[in-house]
């Protein structure tokens, strides 16, 4: 070892940082063999030293960690942390636009996330960062073998963690943050980024959660709106992080890999359509929806989601149809719709998916909404048994009767409905359920039906008189005491 340090030492830089004399002499295969019994700190060390050096060192290195340098240039590296130094090292900047690195448990975190804020800076073809984490990054310090351990400190780690999202937000043009944690989006500027911290705001307590602060003491937690109304955004545990950049925005995704729901809205989020092409959750189950996503962007991302199995559309004024085309999805079972015309957007969209085998929605009769605007909806169900669930916002200036009011089309659909076997009926009172009695005894296929009367007091005896109108149908009555 002492040998080729001597090498290195008269080897020496020039001005102009070109390899001494001695080192252009020996042929760069027998430079291969001089450094390959050096240690990756070592090579590192030796990069420092010049351009034909460093080409050598950082080549080998990479080597070592089965990459070659032409994987540089292409449009995704996929490496672990511990190529971050010889990648933040390298004479030649990186040129791929999408880094996944995996932290393992016996790599210096703490270094690498140093190294990586430098690989941030210095690339300027980079726009998608994924890191994951053997571990809880809360508790990564216990395994940072690059310090010592007296010098571990859980504060610094995260410290640099938020320096390299500082980093990728310093690339972008746009000022606006997005953040998704636990299903929720919050929205920033970013240029707070780098005034977050982590933490606990007592600094002498251990860092259970993650804040977004301000850095002075006396400054109040900036305010981060959310799609839940939540002001601050807390993580519990960071296992990954993706962090995508745009013209318009950053987007930062924690623990994507356990997000199971998701709640979409151009509330807080104005360019959602544009983030959609960029996120992917792959235990996605649930997903929640408002009006003004692009129909072509959401149908690319239920697509992507073939796990997903409930979709749940707000209240919608709009004719249009949710997708640009109707699909098939083969995971989706359950449509939850609030009102007549978002049902029916929603299955126009949807209502061809083979699994599909429970639709939930809410009929407003103060907007005109009654079983006969049902029609349109009911004759696209494709499933062999299916559930329905209603619930009727009832109105005073609306009589019961005209609600399940049967004309000659109404009647014709419902006997049509050979697939509908249980339907749940939620309202206030029992005139509501006494008037759709009628239109219950017309489906063909019924063998259960659930009376849900959401009461301020009292009870509600009302089992008889269905089991009465409606033979051979299991009837069940629920009292839910309510507003």
């Amino acid at each position: 070892m002492s040998f080729i340090r001597g090498l290195f030492a008269t080897s020496s830089l020039s001005t102009a940082g070109q390899p001494g004399p001695f080192a252009s002499a020996i042929p760069p295969e027998l430079w291969d063999e001089i450094l390959s019994h050096l240690t990756d700190d070592d090579l590192l060390r030796a990069a420092r030293a010049c351009k034909a050096f460093n080409s050598l060192s950082i080549r080998l290195h990479l080597s070592r960690h089965n990459i070659d340098t032409a994987a540089l240039s292409r449009p995704t590296l996929c490496s672990s942390s511990q190529v971050l130094p010889a990648l933040q090292l390298s004479c030649s900047s990186l040129q791929a636009k999408r880094l996944v690195c995996q932290f393992g448990s016996d790599v210096g975190v703490q270094r690498g996330l140093v190294a990586l804020q430098n690989v941030i800076r210095r690339s300027t073809a980079l726009r998608q960062v994924e890191l994951t984490f053997c571990r809880d990054l809360f508790d990564a310090h216990l395994l940072d073998t690059s310090i010592p351990e007296t010098s571990r400190s859980q504060w610094r780690l995260l410290y640099e963690f938020c320096g390299a999202l500082a980093a990728m937000a310093d690339k972008a043009s746009g000022d606006r943050v997005v953040v998704i944690s636990q299903g929720t989006f919050f929205s920033g500027r970013a240029a707070d980024v780098g005034g977050w911290t982590l933490g606990s705001p007592k600094p002498s307590s251990s860092p259970t959660k993650l804040f977004f602060r301000g850095r002075k003491a006396s400054a109040p937690p900036a305010p981060l709106p959310s799609t839940t109304g939540a002001r601050q955004l807390r993580l519990h545990e960071i296992h990954s992080v993706s962090m995508h950049v745009s013209p318009a925005h950053t987007l930062f995704v924690f623990n994507n890999a356990s997000i199971t729901s998701l709640h979409l809205s151009t509330t807080f989020v104005p360019n959602l359509s544009t983030l959609l092409p960029e996120l992917e959750f792959p235990a996605l189950s649930k997903l929640v929806i408002a009006d003004g996503i692009d129909a072509g962007a959401l149908g690319d991302f239920l697509i992507r989601h073939p796990a997903l199995e409930s979709l749940e559309h707000t209240a919608s004024s709009s004719p249009a149809s949710l997708t640009t085309t109707p699909i098939d999805h083969p995971g989706l079972r359950t449509l939850i719709a609030d009102g007549i015309p978002s049902i029916t957007r929603t299955m126009h969209a949807l209502g061809s998916s083979s699994l599909l085998d429970n639709l939930a929605f809410t009929i407003h009769p103060s907007k005109g909404e009654d079983v006969r605007g049902l029609s349109p909806v009911l004759r696209t169900i494709h499933g062999d048994s299916v559930h329905l669930g209603l619930e009727i916002k009832e109105s005073d200036d609306v009589k019961p009767e005209h609600v399940f009011f049967l004309d000659d089309a109404a009647y014709l659909t419902a006997r049509a409905l050979n697939s509908v076997r249980t339907v749940r009926l939620t309202c206030t009172s029992p005139e509501m359920a006494r008037a759709a009695l009628a239109w219950l005894g017309v489906l063909p296929a019924l063998s259960k039906v659930v009376f849900v009367f959401v009461l301020k007091r009292g009870s509600c005896d009302f089992e008889e008189v269905a089991k009465r109108v409606l033979e051979d149908v299991e009837v069940e009555v629920k009292v839910s005491l309510g507003m």
